[in-house]
């Protein structure tokens, strides 16, 4: 072979994809810190407006059906929804499946909806590794804020 067929090869050498492996590295270790932080306030902001939507579903159940309506906080992953005259469970939510290391706690114990979607007001908070997001039962039976 003479030096022109060594230009008419195509391809890479080592050195750049050394460089290139390097540059990689480096990129990728400074984004992993981030999206483990992403996905940690992805899995808080989700798993508190299931909790929040959840709420808002018992207390349209109480005045739907005219019935008091109470959320139960069986554990610190899960509840579930009771109607009070008959003790009869209507629904219940784990959250462990979807968001892994969410608690939802309240500040009041029970939640019970009255059949004109009112209540005792409480705080509902949701937690994941040090992070929390809270919002509010008003007396009036209104879930304020996220």
């Amino acid at each position: 072979m003479n030096a022109m067929d060594y230009k008419k090869q195509k391809g890479f050498t080592m050195i750049e994809m050394v460089i290139v492996t390097a540059i990689l590295s480096i990129l990728i270790a400074i984004a992993i810190p981030q999206m483990t932080q992403f996905i940690k306030g992805y899995r808080l902001n989700g798993a508190t407006r299931v909790a929040w939507s959840d709420m808002q579903n018992a207390r349209m159940t109480a005045i739907k059906e005219n019935r008091s309506i109470r959320v139960e906080f069986t554990s610190p992953t899960s509840y579930r929804f009771v109607r009070t005259d008959t003790s009869e469970v209507i629904s219940t939510r784990d959250l462990t499946a979807a968001y892994p290391n969410v608690t939802v706690i309240s500040s009041g114990g029970s939640i019970i909806f009255n059949s004109r979607g009112t209540t005792d007001p409480t705080t509902i908070t949701v937690s994941l590794s040090g992070s929390t997001k809270e919002f509010t039962i008003a007396w009036t039976g209104r879930i304020q804020g996220i």
